[in-house]
């Protein structure tokens, strides 16, 4: 049987990049999903694919940032479907440049929006799905979580927090029944580096230029992250570049600390 189908669903950040992209998915499985996002419009566009995917679709406006509005979310899921078996946090923005470059209330807003965002969601689904004895928690985080990416400070310590929540949170509710999995993807095809701020133009051009080159297609993306979750896996890292970079990371750290190092220098 396909993972999810008939099931219910959140996902975060569902009015474009690969939080549309999981919710059509899910769609095509006949999931209800709802689909939460500051972007109510984007968010009912996402909606009008779901349904065409022969799924169901809620629209309910959530500012991750906000506990109060994840709150909020998780009374209307109840509302509407029931106690979720999927929950995708996805929301995320990114920030590019050296950190000392970042404003202030740059760096609060990648916070509270990466890290604090998925916090908050696990902090008030995961009991509902302890009740049920059952259920997934798909954290979107990032490559940057798990390697060295110069000029990305800021940003990747808010995917290396997204990766140590989801390890410690695998470990505490593994044994009741909620699988947790972090979804690790490297450069994904989505609009995230065109609504980055970035304090460098030539970082911004980079990151377009990874993109239209290596970039990996949101299905796929996806495909990975469902096919993880729906395993009980921890880890989804959908690349093989990806996983190549975090291996070396973890068996020869200081090679790949070089290698950080020459990349940063070449940026410079």
């Amino acid at each position: 049987m396909t993972a999810f189908a008939h099931s219910v669903a959140v996902v975060t950040g569902a009015a474009g990049g690969l939080g549309r992209a999981f919710a059509i998915e899910l769609g095509a499985r006949r999931a209800r999903v709802v689909l939460a996002d500051i972007d109510e419009a984007g968010a009912e566009q996402t909606a009008a694919q779901v349904r065409r995917a022969h799924g169901h679709a809620l629209v309910v406006r959530c500012d991750v940032a906000q506990a109060r509005e994840i709150e909020a979310l998780a009374r209307a899921t109840l509302a509407w479907a029931g106690p979720p078996q999927l929950v995708v946090s996805n929301a995320g923005i990114l920030a590019a440049g050296e950190l000392a470059e970042l404003t202030a209330a740059e760096l609060e807003r990648l916070v509270a929006i990466n890290v604090l965002g998925v916090a908050h969601g696990c902090r008030v689904f995961a009991p509902l799905m302890v009740a049920e004895g059952r259920g997934s928690l798909l954290n979107v985080g990032s490559v940057a979580g798990l390697i060295a990416v110069p000029r990305l400070a800021a940003y990747a310590a808010t995917k290396a927090a997204v990766v140590g929540l989801s390890k410690s949170l695998h470990a505490e509710l593994r044994p009741r029944g909620v699988g947790v999995t972090v979804l690790c993807p490297s450069f994904t095809r989505t609009n995230l580096v065109a609504h980055a701020s970035a304090s460098d133009a030539g970082i911004r051009r980079l990151g377009q230029r990874l993109l239209d080159t290596v970039g990996s297609r949101p299905e796929s993306v996806v495909a990975a992250g469902l096919r993880a979750a729906a395993r009980g896996r921890l880890y989804a890292v959908d690349t093989l570049h990806g996983r190549l970079a975090w291996g070396l990371e973890r068996v020869i750290p200081t090679l790949a600390a070089r290698a950080a190092g020459m990349a940063s220098a070449r940026l410079g």
